[in-house]
């Protein structure tokens, strides 16, 4: 159960872009040993404010393109050497997956927007 917190507390900071929580859970999520902690976080910081803006929209007004936003830190993740739980890992990939699936079906459909509803 705390593992299903942890990754919804994940989940809900990436659709608002609290940087803090994002950066946490990663770092929880982590089996590495060694990560220099705070230039990760600056990273993530960096990729979050590029994805998602003010209202949880993109800084552009449009809709956060999560799976664009999820393949990044995925990216940052391999830049710091960080080793994911492999639960956590397979879902975020499946996450971003599934995103451009929709989108290929529905190019204005808002997952960020029909998402945050399920969170409170």
């Amino acid at each position: 159960p705390i593992w299903r917190e942890k990754f919804h507390d994940f989940l809900f900071s990436l659709c608002t872009g609290n940087v803090r929580t994002l950066t946490q859970r990663l770092l929880e999520f982590n089996e590495a040993k060694e990560v220099d902690e705070k230039s990760f976080a600056q990273d993530i910081r960096a990729t979050t404010e590029k994805w998602v803006g003010i209202g949880n929209r993109a800084p552009n007004g449009g809709p956060v393109m999560l799976g664009d936003f999820v393949g990044e830190i995925l990216f940052k993740i391999q830049k710091h050497h960080l080793h994911l739980r492999g639960d956590v890992a397979s879902t975020i990939v499946t996450m971003s997956l599934v995103e451009g699936l929709v989108k290929q079906l529905d190019p204005d459909f808002d997952v960020v927007g029909a998402a945050l509803p399920y969170f409170a």
